[in-house]
């Protein structure tokens, strides 16, 4: 569709948004799962699935990589 073979388009990604398209995905997710942490309407593990992450722990190790503090944090 777009006259590019994977590797290219993957290339141009990066330089483009600065961030692999893998990296910008987890990005948009982890942004959404804070969201739904600040709203009050989630708890971790809802927030968690909502947002594709299957393993909870895993959300909670990307989350605090990505924001300093852990998800549980944010809804005390």
């Amino acid at each position: 569709m777009i006259c590019m073979n994977d590797c290219k388009l993957k290339r141009s990604f990066k330089q483009y948004f600065g961030n692999t398209v893998y990296e910008f995905v987890r990005e948009q997710r982890l942004e959404k799962a804070f969201a739904l942490l600040e709203q009050g309407g989630h708890n971790v593990s809802e927030s968690a699935f909502a947002v594709g992450y299957t393993n909870v722990s895993h959300f909670s190790e990307s989350f605090h990589k990505k924001f300093g503090i852990l998800p549980r944090e944010m809804i005390r």
